[in-house]
């Protein structure tokens, strides 16, 4: 009876730790100053460890139609996407249209340095402190700039 009780209790031990390690995604969509964002986080327990970021630009929601216009903002969004391809642990790429621009930009949290993600404007870790990263005070921080979670 003790042998069928200590099996039992670690079969539950170990499915609860199993579950603990599963990753899973959080994926939040709004706008930041006229741009269609979507980010997804992916964590284990309270820890992010992956970001994808997808921006949408349109010309039209800017009021951009004349082709000197576009041309400049192409120029902008190249210089900042320049300043991402050789950060450790980021890889960040750009897709024009005729209609603008969509951009996506993935870190891996177990890879990047935070402090040059920060110092680079790559990520936005408002609220959080430290070497990781905590989903709960990102979820918060998002909710608080108007980003509202995605259901799948």
């Amino acid at each position: 009876m003790k042998k069928i009780i200590g099996l039992v209790a670690s079969i539950v031990i170990l499915i609860t730790l199993s579950a603990c390690g599963n990753e899973k995604n959080k994926t939040f969509v709004g706008k930041q100053s006229n741009v269609k964002v979507e980010v997804t986080y992916t964590y284990k327990g309270d820890k992010i460890i992956k970001q994808k970021y997808v921006s949408t630009l349109k010309y039209s929601d800017f009021g951009i139609n004349d082709d000197t216009s576009k041309k400049r903002v192409k120029e902008k969004i190249e210089n900042q996407s320049e300043k991402m391809q050789d950060v450790k642990g980021v890889k960040e790429s750009i897709k024009e249209s005729d209609g603008g621009f969509v951009e996506t930009i993935n870190v891996d949290f177990e890879k990047a340095e935070i402090d040059t993600l920060k110092s680079k404007g790559i990520v936005n870790i408002a609220g959080n402190t430290g070497t990781s990263i905590s989903m709960k005070k990102t979820e918060k921080k998002m909710k608080e700039n108007g980003f509202k979670e995605k259901e799948d």
